[in-house]
């Protein structure tokens, strides 16, 4: 991880195109690991990290219409 490296949250930006959603965020967030969850957000503990997110600032995913309630956040590495 760069020693430039934000440590203050920041937001995702949302891009939905052709069945697939982008979730990008700053470079300066480099190694931040986004996260998701499928459950309601009342449910603080089931967060999973996507795994390899650190290393790129920007993640493209397939819709899946049988999943509606996806959430995503970034987290710092600690």
């Amino acid at each position: 991880m760069s020693s430039t490296t934000s440590s203050i949250p920041t937001n995702l930006n949302l891009m939905f195109s052709g069945g697939a959603l982008t979730l990008t965020w700053p470079d300066d967030h480099l190694g931040w690991i986004a996260q998701s969850k499928a459950v309601p957000l009342g449910n603080s503990n089931c967060w999973f990290d996507i795994l390899g997110s650190q290393s790129f600032t920007n993640l493209t995913m397939p819709v899946n219409r049988t999943t509606p309630q996806i959430y995503y956040r970034l987290r710092y590495p600690f």
